[in-house]
């Protein structure tokens, strides 16, 4: 199951691809998923490989997914929630079909989070891990309240970091920027001394994008701390994409934010041939995006709104430095 048209199936149905099940970053669990999940998996993989989904390979997801709420140690661990993660992109990449069984999937995940079922010592993982399920497929509310019950079960420093830094992002995302500033900061003051692994890189990132989107509002040109934000942004995605190599998600979600934090510096500067030169880059990291984890991956999606802002702010730079003179906005993407 590694050819491109079923990782790409993959990569539109939902947040997460295999690679990231098992690998999934920081807040990865010491436990591999148990016997049951990879029976699930395999049953919706199988889904998957039927194209059209025929009812044949519906009728054993069917009874998975109607077994979801009996199992007890469904949400257990991190490693549990990354299988769930994957399940849950499994059943949206089988097409229409199966879409009752995922939203009832989706259904036991809320509630299961909403009761408090899952061992407090992994909480604070499984619940982050959930909200930002919840958040891509829209459900802000949930994932809203995944959060508030992640950031009561932390128990580290680096755990209250992480979990406000992901608050941040969900208020930035709904234009709150006062909150988003305040977790922001909040979860930097978490963090302790500067370090290099990815949990610390990955809090740093989203931190100091939140940051830079806040001080952008009603910022002038050339305002110094834009600038500085971004050339730190530079710094920290550039760490990141290099520790998880070029083609994994997390990488190419470092090397988008990294060339964003570029242009904001070239645009900051009224530099008309970097802002180009960087746009055209976000473009060819936008198609690589679509590419690899297919066009509704979340991740792909953000990369095409990244390339969108750039073309708007380079059109912006190109009327100061002409004034007067037509600019085009590229049309890139249906």
């Amino acid at each position: 199951m590694t050819d491109t048209h079923h990782e790409a199936r993959i990569g539109e149905g939902g947040p997460e691809a295999l690679k990231q099940w098992e690998e999934s970053g920081p807040g990865r669990s010491e436990t591999a998923p148990t016997a049951s999940w990879r029976r699930r998996i395999d049953v919706a993989e199988r889904a998957v490989r039927s194209s059209p989904t025929t009812d044949e390979a519906l009728g054993p997801l069917r009874a998975e997914v109607r077994h979801l709420a009996d199992d007890e140690e469904l949400l257990d661990t991190p490693a549990a929630a990354g299988a769930m993660s994957y399940f849950l992109a499994l059943l949206r990449a089988s097409g229409p079909p199966a879409q009752g069984e995922y939203a009832r999937a989706v259904g036991v995940v809320v509630d299961r989070i909403g009761a408090g079922l899952v061992p407090e010592e992994h909480r604070c993982a499984v619940h982050l891990r959930m909200a930002a399920v919840l958040s891509e497929l829209g459900f802000t509310a949930r994932a809203r309240e995944a959060l508030d019950s992640a950031l009561r079960a932390a128990r580290t420093g680096l755990e209250r970091a992480r979990t406000l830094s992901r608050l941040a992002g969900l208020e930035a995302g709904l234009k709150d920027w006062t909150q988003a500033r305040g977790h922001a900061e909040e979860a930097m003051s978490h963090l302790g001394p500067a370090g290099d692994e990815e949990t610390w890189l990955d809090v740093r990132m989203h931190c100091i994008s939140v940051l830079l989107h806040a001080e952008r509002r009603g910022a002038a040109r050339g305002d110094h701390r834009v600038e500085a934000l971004a050339d730190e942004l530079v710094g920290v995605c550039g760490a990141l994409a290099e520790r998880w190599g070029a083609d994994h998600p997390r990488a190419l979600e470092a090397l988008v934010v990294r060339v964003s934090a570029r242009h904001t510096i070239a645009d900051s500067r009224l530099d008309l041939a970097d802002l180009e030169r960087l746009t055209g880059e976000l473009a060819a990291l936008a198609e690589r995006s679509a590419r690899l984890l297919g066009p509704r991956h979340p991740q792909a999606l953000s990369a095409r709104a990244a390339l969108t802002e750039a073309h708007r702010v380079t059109a912006r730079a190109r009327q100061a430095v002409h004034p007067g003179s037509r600019s085009h906005v590229p049309y890139t993407h249906r």
